[in-house]
């Protein structure tokens, strides 16, 4: 094993991987800079939302609402998810119209189920129309 991992080839292979991998994180970090820094303003200082999720949960209603705004103005898959699924921690019952929303604008799976996670854990409210509709829905009402 260790001669395959000192191949060229195979440390080429993991020199992409790793460049990959970087830069992906750089750009998730400039997509999440402007809500980390909204929150600094207000209070909530880290280095990004999963740092001041892990930081201040359970999460309180300020916090919730730069989250709930950064779903509002976000078309990035990996970033709603993150900001979905941190809503999850929310203190207190949130507006969930913005995540049904999001819900209803993008047509993907992995979302959508972290979607619907988040409404079963932190219950938000005026949704009770939209969680009716959902259960004939073929990914929430099975």
């Amino acid at each position: 094993m260790a001669d395959v991992n000192s191949t060229p080839e195979f440390l080429h292979r993991r020199a992409e991987k790793e460049k990959r991998t970087k830069e992906r994180e750089e750009r998730f970090a400039v997509l999440e800079g402007p809500i980390v820094e909204r929150l600094k303003t207000i209070g909530f200082d880290a280095g990004s939302v999963i740092d001041a999720v892990q930081k201040y949960s359970p999460l309180p209603k300020e916090f919730v609402d730069v989250l709930l705004e950064g779903i509002k103005h976000s078309s990035d898959l990996k970033l709603l998810e993150g900001l979905i699924r941190a809503l999850a921690a929310a203190r207190e019952s949130f507006d969930g119209r913005p995540i049904v929303e999001c819900y209803e604008r993008f047509n993907d799976w992995n979302l959508r189920w972290v979607i619907a996670n988040t409404i079963a854990c932190a219950k938000p409210h005026s949704i009770d129309s939209w969680i009716d509709k959902a259960l004939n829905d073929p990914v929430l009402g099975s």
